[in-house]
């Protein structure tokens, strides 16, 4: 094993892992991003601005624990990674499940959900399920009301992958932790306004922004196509609709667009439409 240790240009020594090695071991309830803002503070490791350099902490700390020469503290996030799932494949489960599963963590103990959000996860990577040749689908306006779960299914059915939406928007708002230390109210309002998913509900300072972010959440998704799915009488979504709908068609993207309300029952127009989609994805899209 090596004396000594790079990461970004910067030599790390048998010394300092040792110091590491004892902060870790100081600091045995804190969290992985705890320690690593704890860390900075002890060390002085700022940006001019002020702001630690945490997330560069974290890089160095996973490069150490990856080579063996420390021991962080268990991950205590899965519920994130379970979306991070369905980004560089398709779903190995239909989506009409996670209205199911994700409400569950609002009644049940946090550690209760946590063990059975793993076993959900070993179950879809140990059963994924016939892969199909469906078309990858970004579903968007449809924070202001859950689509009833047989639209949903209907458009998959259809021939739709959905590998990225806004469905219960409100459990996943917030992209980070609030912050425990200082004031819990100014630090709820900073990552409110400084981390959160951008959506119709959000003020967009930048003219430019709105038209570019279907083509970012398409390119991160991998999708073939956009579906603007919203629902009656939602005005951010249907006000938003033809700006988001533009820079999705400038930057070349296929999408449809229709609205849905909360009761729902007959799904055969919106099956219609959803195959149509898929089919002309599946024909012209290469072309």
């Amino acid at each position: 094993m090596p004396d000594e240790w790079r990461y970004r240009g910067q030599t790390i020594s048998s010394e300092q892992i040792a110091f590491l090695r004892r902060f870790i071991a100081a600091h045995p309830d804190s969290s992985r991003w705890k320690l690593s803002r704890q860390l900075c503070e002890a060390l002085g490791w700022k940006q001019p601005n002020g702001a630690l350099r945490d997330v560069v902490c974290r890089g160095l700390l996973l490069m150490l624990e990856r080579a063996g020469q420390i021991e962080l503290p268990p991950v205590r996030r899965h519920i994130r990674g379970q979306r991070r799932n369905a980004r560089p494949r398709p779903d190995p489960v239909l989506l009409d499940t996670t209205p199911l599963a994700r409400p569950l963590g609002e009644v049940v103990p946090v550690e209760q959900f946590i063990e059975r959000a793993r076993a959900y996860l070993a179950a879809t990577e140990a059963d994924p399920g016939r892969m199909r040749d469906n078309s990858r689908v970004v579903i968007v306006g449809s924070f202001c009301e859950q689509p009833p779960l047989g639209l949903i299914k209907t458009v998959e059915r259809a021939g739709c992958y959905i590998v990225d939406d806004d469905f219960l928007v409100g459990n996943r708002f917030l992209t980070r932790d609030v912050p425990l230390e200082g004031d819990p109210v100014r630090n709820l309002a900073r990552t409110f306004v400084r981390h959160t998913v951008k959506n119709s509900v959000l003020y967009e300072e930048d003219p430019a922004g709105k038209r570019a972010l279907v083509r970012e959440r398409v390119e991160a998704a991998r999708a073939d196509g956009v579906i603007f799915a919203a629902a009656s009488f939602c005005d951010p979504a249907l006000l938003d609709q033809p700006m988001l709908r533009a820079g999705a068609e400038a930057a070349g993207i296929p999408c449809i667009a229709f609205r849905f309300a909360e009761n729902t029952g007959q799904f055969q127009q919106f099956r219609e439409q959803a195959g149509t989609f898929s089919d002309s994805i599946k024909l012209w899209g290469a072309a």
